[in-house]
């Protein structure tokens, strides 16, 4: 098993971005996680049911407001 984070990046300003902490997830798993986070957006009109979200409001530096889109998870090197 390795740790991975959710990555975020927003088409605005190019960044990427992070929210929580990272997840020892096993490798093998991360096609069928990925299936459900695609999976739960299909309830996006339930707030209990849209885990994690697609996309999170970003503070450009510029100071430019975007939304930042789920892009995967990125393995955390120790």
């Amino acid at each position: 098993m390795s740790l991975y984070r959710a990555i975020y990046k927003c088409p605005l300003c190019g960044r990427s971005l992070t929210t929580g902490k990272p997840t020892e997830i096993p490798t093998e798993k991360l096609p069928d996680l990925l299936a459900a986070v695609v999976k739960s957006q299909q309830f996006a009109s339930n707030p209990y049911l849209n885990t994690p979200p697609m996309q999170i409001p970003h503070q450009c530096q510029d100071g430019s407001a975007g939304l930042a889109q789920f892009a995967g998870f990125q393995i955390v090197k120790p």
